[in-house]
């Protein structure tokens, strides 16, 4: 006995089926290894990861580099209960201003110099040993996944 199936379902049922054994990706043209690396590299959460490290380490650097440090306002009230005063209130308000003696600034914008740099050279790290990037080795390039040409030539189903 058949069993009704609506419309949508049978035809998408269809594609699916019609679709399998072929390469996809976004072009619809064949995924190489060349282009998979490619989009490893373009999307690696590390390189991103390293990068935004990178952008807060500029950050903290531009923030080491302030010259006056913005002053503190603050404020206070209390309120205190006694049966034989009654009810008292206090209230204060309190003004603050860091001052640097010492070479304060100059010893914290240098290691806020000193983490850009680590950052830095942690970024190339990162990029250098990525999937996908060239590297010479003893005159000759090498690609980091080490796997036969043939391979590499093959689309990627």
């Amino acid at each position: 006995m058949l069993v009704p199936v609506p419309m949508r379902a049978a035809i998408g049922v269809a594609v699916l089926l019609g679709s399998l054994g072929r390469p996809v990706s976004a072009a619809g043209a064949a995924l190489t290894l060349a282009d998979a690396l490619a989009r490893a590299h373009a999307d690696s959460p590390e390189l991103k990861a390293a990068a935004a490290d990178l952008a807060a380490a500029q950050g903290r650097l531009l923030q080491a580099g302030v010259l006056v440090p913005n002053p503190v306002l603050s404020g206070e009230a209390a309120r205190h209960s006694n049966p034989a005063e009654g009810v008292n209130v206090d209230r204060g308000v309190a003004l603050a201003q860091e001052i640097e003696i010492g070479g304060q600034r100059g010893l914290r914008v240098e290691a806020a110099r000193h983490d850009v740099a680590r950052a830095e050279r942690a970024l190339a790290d990162r990029t250098r040993t990525a999937p996908g990037v060239r590297r010479q080795r003893r005159g000759r390039s090498t690609r980091c996944a080490r796997r036969p040409a043939v391979v590499a030539r093959q689309p990627v189903a």
